[in-house]
């Protein structure tokens, strides 16, 4: 029924991107940042962010945080959707470089993806001759930041937290579609929209299967590549 009463002007759409480099003056510095993903509403003469999406792998939650505060904070965006993945252990290369021909070190790569396929374990370790190319999920979470509107301080934040994966395990069944209650508001003006009602419409964007599903395609690529750098092609 809202979606039969919202009609957008001709040149305006909702869109994505992936890492859009933007400068950003907080009013003490300038600097660029470079996020993993944006989802931004267009006009004919303007593009405006309206969610950034960050992903990190096996950093501190400070760090991310810092990223979503640079974003708001800098006004250069409302909404943040941080992604987070941490390892059991940190890795660790092999002591010493292993040497093969282009040919083994293909064989060898289709064998770590067989391998990771017929494992148990959902979400590692991934361990292939011997050595651990990335260990055991312990933490996964995604989180919506937004400036806290019931809150007078000036750098308060309102953080909306979902375990997608917990010692290994895939707890992402308890995640609900509409991630941090989203609306549609807050990525399509209301004057476009037409549509006061629709402004409050929470959005349903998150699909639990087929993210987990990408993280585990993610996870065997992060092995190949570390595998891939601890190689020496030889003749």
């Amino acid at each position: 029924m809202c979606r039969e009463q919202i009609h957008l002007a001709a040149g305006e759409s909702l869109r994505s991107s992936n890492s859009p480099r933007t400068l950003v003056n907080d009013g003490h510095s300038r600097y660029q940042l470079e996020p993993d993903g944006v989802i931004f509403f267009r006009t004919k003469g303007s593009r405006v962010f309206k969610a950034v999406v960050e992903v990190a792998f096996s950093q501190t939650y400070d760090s991310l945080l810092e990223k979503a505060r640079k974003w708001i904070f800098g006004k250069k965006c409302n909404i943040v959707i941080l992604l987070a993945f941490n390892e059991k252990k940190d890795y660790e290369r092999p002591n010493r470089r292993i040497s093969l021909t282009t040919c083994e070190l293909n064989r060898r790569i289709e064998q770590m993806r067989l391998n990771w396929e017929s494992q148990g374990t959902e979400y590692g370790p991934l361990v292939f001759q011997g050595h651990t190319w990335l260990d055991q999920l312990c933490e996964g979470f995604i989180e919506v930041v937004r400036i806290d509107p019931h809150s007078d301080g000036r750098d308060a934040l309102l953080k909306s937290k979902y375990v997608l994966i917990h010692e290994g395990r895939n707890e992402s069944s308890n995640v609900p579609q509409s991630v941090g209650d989203v609306r549609l508001g807050e990525f399509i003006p209301e004057e476009s929209l037409g549509n006061e009602a629709a402004s409050e419409v929470v959005i349903d964007f998150f699909d639990a299967e087929d993210f987990m599903n990408i993280v585990r395609g993610a996870m065997i690529d992060t092995a190949v590549d570390r595998y891939e750098a601890a190689t020496s092609i030889t003749a």
